[in-house]
């Protein structure tokens, strides 16, 4: 039996989303000592909905993680920090709110990165993503294809604050020494991504509409595919990548099925009996970077022995029954 996690300190921002609530469930159950940070403005209801019972053997502290000295106070007497603060969204609200997303996520590592410093934290993770790649790459995308050219998107303020993200974590890795996991992460799913909505993430929007029977609009290309990735996968992966992988440097996690927006939407009304109307509508303002890109998971089977479990049909079903309850 894997003893790593137990009893470790574990600070986990962002604790109140979607990500940050699934791995602490997976902490919990590898019996670490966590501790949320949560935004002021959360509401502890929330979090009873969130978490149910389990929430007792959870510490909750609210801050500010813009502001250092906040950031520097939480992560005191703490031993690893896995951080999912962050501003995020689809394609659409990354696009509309580019230099926000810049400045609050660029903030945010560096303030994490500087507090783990002084507090000498022993791990740390650090959130990136696929759409650091450039939209050019045909060929599978392996870890070391990020840098091949410079790019100016549409939604570059949310992919050059990944990209600064590595590489502040890279330098702080050589410079001091401080441990740190770098995980790309797919387009990610699954239960309890009720913020998705809002954020117009494809999968939360495209269950929603169905499960309500309103009408599924398509924007730009049907035959866009991309893949999808479950979020207990993602998970046990982040673990894995923190426990293996702590040398600052990026791992892909990412699904290998690969399916067109409009098979999706077929797949999802077919999953929940829906009865939308599905509508294409030719988006006026162009979003960039939007299809197959063959994403290689080949070095997390080699590091991490790592690769996906749960089928997209399984997965949207589990993420089905969620939001109907």
């Amino acid at each position: 039996m894997n003893i790593f996690w137990k009893n470790k300190r574990v600070l986990v921002t962002g604790g109140a989303g979607f990500i940050g609530s699934h791995v602490v469930k997976e902490l919990v159950k590898r019996e670490s000592k966590v501790t949320i940070v949560i935004s002021p403005k959360t509401s502890i209801v929330h979090l009873k909905l969130l978490y149910g019972p389990i929430l007792d053997l959870i510490s909750v502290k609210k801050a500010d993680l813009l502001v250092f000295t906040q950031f520097l106070k939480v992560t005191k007497t703490q031993e690893i920090v896995l951080n999912f603060a962050a501003l995020d969204g689809g394609a659409e609200f990354k696009q509309i709110n580019e230099t926000e997303i810049f400045r609050i996520n660029t903030q945010l590592i560096l303030n994490l990165l500087e507090s783990s410093r002084i507090n000498k934290i022993d791990r740390v993770l650090i959130m990136s993503s696929i759409d650091i790649y450039p939209n050019d790459l045909k060929f599978p995308i392996k870890e070391e294809h990020a840098h091949l050219n410079d790019f100016v998107e549409n939604i570059s303020g949310y992919r050059w604050s990944k990209r600064i993200a590595e590489i502040a974590a890279n330098l702080y890795y050589r410079k001091y020494g401080l441990k740190i996991a770098i995980v790309r992460a797919g387009n990610v799913y699954g239960e309890d991504d009720y913020t998705g909505i809002a954020k117009k993430r494809i999968i939360p929007t495209f269950i929603n509409a169905a499960l309500e029977d309103k009408d599924i609009i398509i924007w730009g290309n049907t035959d866009l595919k991309k893949s999808y990735l479950y979020i207990s996968d993602l998970s046990k992966a982040l673990l894995d990548a923190i426990e293996k992988y702590p040398v600052g440097e990026p791992i892909n996690i990412a699904s290998s099925e690969y399916v067109s927006l409009i098979d999706l939407v077929k797949l999802i009304l077919k999953l929940t009996h829906g009865k939308s109307k599905i509508i294409h509508k030719i988006s006026t303002v162009p979003i960039k970077g939007l299809f197959k890109q063959s994403i290689s998971s080949n070095k997390a089977l080699r590091v991490l022995g790592w690769k996906p479990k749960i089928s997209l049909a399984k997965g949207l079903q589990k993420t089905i029954e969620s939001f109907r309850s």
